[in-house]
């Protein structure tokens, strides 16, 4: 049910922007609609190309710097704890998967 909430709502939102971009009469409700959303998000986050458009040179740099002062020790403990974390994932995940295939 929920799945198809946001869908509806997503639908309903590019609706609306939509008019708006043709230049059509909206009523005065979704004006505020659309005047509350001008300043939640922006609307060339719609690809995952924009998004990664605009992120990446944040992430980019934060990466470099964080590597920078990494000591290789503390890095290999972190691979280490993140293996053992992830083999347990997975452990759980096949778990899951042979009890929804039994249901």
């Amino acid at each position: 049910m929920q799945k198809a909430a946001d869908l509806s709502w997503s639908t309903f939102t590019f609706w609306v922007f939509k008019r708006w971009l043709e230049g059509k009469e909206l009523s005065p409700e979704l004006g505020r609609l659309l005047i509350a959303q001008q300043h939640r998000g922006r609307t060339d986050e719609i690809s995952l190309n924009a998004l990664a458009k605009r992120w990446e040179p944040f992430f980019t740099e934060r990466i470099e710097v964080d590597m920078a002062g990494i000591d290789p020790t503390k890095l290999n403990e972190v691979r280490e704890i993140h293996a053992r974390d992830e083999a347990r994932r997975q452990q759980i995940m096949s778990e899951w998967r042979a009890s929804r295939a039994s249901e």
